[in-house]
């Protein structure tokens, strides 16, 4: 394993391993080498390591934002005594600055790393755009009926659960379910009592399902969140199975739940219910709660994407026209700030990089917002896709920005590409669905070159390889 692993975003600084190789974030003209192993013993304290950040480029306005995970600080000036997890450090042409890396507790280090996003302020907010070539993970195309009706919302997030390999969770109006995509079957799950079951039975109805992850040391905590018209639950995860009780996290009706950007192992969601809050693990209580970011959003927060690196979110309302707002600071009595009106019937807004994107289902469009690292957010117009997109995706691959969107209406399912620097869709294309599937709600990617999508209409799951549209071929 590489010490220094390499995503579009971020960087991740993995603290088990040891590895002297660099890797060059070649749009900010920074290295990252780590001359001190940033190494340590599960279990101990102590100096994990020296990471150093070079800019080899002729610009002065060069910085890095630097974060980490819990139980580790960072030596440096701009790392206040009351945050030691998280900074934003200035390198001057020419220059090297040296962060001392310090673990309270070395991690588990599949869930610890130091992430690093890059700053040039000379060609505006740009991240991080180096990639190793992803993992060989792609499975085998396969359509999967599955024992919920009315499916909405499909995540491949992380194993959780009984799936012995890469599974989706898909929620419908009667409950949700597991799906095993490599054999393509439904998982059978055990519950704290030893009963098992292949669905999680919700007879109100609900939109969506979120898996949540949290691990810090010894400390591994799991769960299902799923909300819908009525309320928002959450579901743990015990060592001998699922709970046999639900959490009731939100007792009024709620649109959607996304992850924060930037940040992995599905530890906290963003939760829209009018007004927008948290559910995340709380590392002081020891348990799971809700913290409230905004009381109300002015027609009601639908939808919202946000940071883990900056404290701020947009919000999309529905409407003819909706409406884009802008969260900032952590008093949920600010009154959110509107940016623009967007197209007819907003549903969705997803984030990867430096692009927001809202479908638009009654405009059966896309609109795609510029929104960098200093806030700065700005619509910059709107594509045409299947007709009645409603579940969106975006993630940072090989050929730039992708995003997947269904048309629930014709059966379709659209893959655009945006180029990361320029924000310039450089190919958009549109194809069936797969013969089965009816009434495409949700997709979401599943790796770098398969989406996953939810048939509302035929009950069932599809695995699709998109590599030649992804390549702008038809």
């Amino acid at each position: 394993m590489h010490l220094v692993r390499t995503t579009w975003i971020p960087a991740l600084l993995t603290l088990a391993a040891c590895s002297n190789s660099p890797r060059t974030l070649e749009e900010i003209g920074v290295s990252v080498r780590v001359p001190t192993p940033l190494c340590c013993t599960v279990g101990t304290a102590g100096v994990a390591g020296t990471i150093e950040l070079t800019n080899e480029s002729q610009s002065d306005d060069v910085s890095l934002s630097v974060s980490a995970p819990a139980g580790v600080s960072i030596n440096s000036p701009a790392f206040t005594p009351t945050d030691p997890r998280r900074g934003s450090v200035v390198v001057p042409a020419g220059s090297t600055v040296s962060l001392e890396v310090f673990v309270a507790t070395c991690p588990d280090p599949d869930f610890a790393s130091v992430s690093i996003f890059g700053i040039n302020e000379a060609v505006e907010h740009i991240d991080m755009l180096v990639k190793d070539p992803p993992p060989d993970d792609t499975l085998p195309d396969l359509l999967v009926p599955v024992n919920v009706t009315a499916l909405e919302s499909i995540r491949n997030v992380f194993d959780l659960g009984f799936a012995t390999g890469p599974s989706a969770w898909v929620a419908g109006s009667d409950g949700f379910t597991q799906v095993d995509l490599t054999t393509g079957s439904i998982v059978t799950q055990t519950g704290a009592d030893s009963v098992q079951f292949d669905k999680f039975n919700d007879p109100s109805g609900i939109f969506g399902v979120a898996p949540l992850r949290y691990e810090s040391g010894g400390t591994t905590e799991e769960g299902i969140f799923t909300y819908g018209s009525s309320s928002g639950t959450f579901q743990p995860l015990l060592a001998a199975g699922w709970a046999n009780f639900v959490q009731l996290a939100f007792q009024q009706g709620v649109s959607d739940a996304s992850y924060l950007i930037g940040k992995s192992g599905g530890h906290q969601i963003i939760v829209s219910h009018g007004g927008v809050s948290s559910f995340h693990y709380d590392e002081v209580a020891g348990s799971w709660t809700r913290t409230i970011l905004a009381n109300s959003v002015a027609g009601g927060a639908l939808s919202t994407v946000a940071r883990e690196r900056a404290d701020e979110r947009l919000a999309v309302t529905d409407g003819m026209p909706g409406a884009l707002y802008l969260l900032t600071g952590d008093d949920p009595a600010v009154t959110p700030t509107k940016i623009a009106d967007l197209e007819n019937g907003p549903r969705l807004i997803r984030a990867a990089g430096r692009l927001a994107v809202v479908s638009n289902h009654d405009s059966d469009s896309l609109t795609l917002i510029r929104w960098e690292l200093d806030g700065t957010v700005e619509v910059l117009g709107s594509c045409a896709v299947g007709d009645g997109p409603l579940g969106i995706d975006v993630r940072l691959v090989p050929q730039g920005i992708a995003i997947v969107s269904t048309g629930q209406n014709d059966n379709t399912y659209t893959i655009t590409v945006v180029d990361p620097t320029t924000l310039v869709v450089v190919s958009k294309i549109t194809k069936p669905v797969p013969t089965g599937l009816t009434g495409p709600a949700y997709a979401s990617w599943f790796n770098d070159t398969q989406i996953m999508i939810a048939g509302n209409t035929s009950n069932n799951v599809a695995l699709v390889n998109v590599s030649t549209e992804l390549d702008g071929d038809a």
